[in-house]
């Protein structure tokens, strides 16, 4: 479930996946977990409200702003960059439809990037950034999040009638930025959420 939506993310796709195949019944068919897997990814997504006409998305295959990353890995940008509204847009009424997240330009600077390992390999990832590529400005004081593992999920009891979804917290799941050097924890065939973000 988790490579699925990471694939769509980089693909800046809507995320539909829903748990994934589970065990296999008595009846010897697979069984289809409940939808909790991807509950703390759609909790991400709503909560940078990613969506939004706020951002621009930078696709993987025209990126330049990370390097470093290694064989069948790839990172797509979700750049905050706010609607410019004209003078005219106050007397149409127009600010009523955008969210204070998707118009104000006071608001600090945020780079999303979705880094995804379509690989067997797992470690820590070290990926150099431009941060002028990303748009902030030199010498802004930034901070990196890890938006989505930092929540583990596990299925428990699979293959019976109990079998469920579980939530656990993983401190272990950090992100870090020093200089222009971000790093992670990533898994095999797996993706992460890094937000990197200006701190006011």
């Amino acid at each position: 479930a988790d490579q699925v939506v990471g694939l769509m993310l980089l693909h800046d796709t809507q995320v539909v996946s829903a748990g994934g195949w589970g065990g296999i019944a008595a009846e010897n068919r697979a069984v289809w977990h409940c939808d909790k897997a991807v509950i703390r990814d759609h909790e991400a997504i709503r909560r940078y409200d990613l969506y939004s006409p706020g951002y621009r998305f930078l696709p993987y295959w025209r990126q330049n702003a990370a390097t470093g990353l290694k064989d069948r890995q790839f990172v797509s940008w979700f750049i905050r960059q706010p609607i410019q509204m004209g003078p005219e847009a106050a007397t149409r009424n127009y600010w009523q439809y955008w969210t204070r997240e998707e118009t104000d330009t006071n608001l600090p600077h945020r780079a999303i990037g979705i880094f995804c390992n379509e690989s067997d390999w797992k470690g820590e990832m070290a990926v150099k950034v431009d941060l002028k590529k990303l748009g902030f400005t030199h010498g802004a004081k930034i901070k990196a999040i890890n938006a989505v593992h930092s929540t583990g999920y596990r299925i428990e009891n699979a293959g019976t009638p109990q079998e469920n979804g579980a939530f656990y917290p993983k401190p272990e799941e950090t992100a870090t930025i020093r200089g222009d050097e971000v790093r992670f924890p990533m898994t095999e065939w797996n993706y992460r959420m890094i937000v990197i973000e200006e701190e006011r």
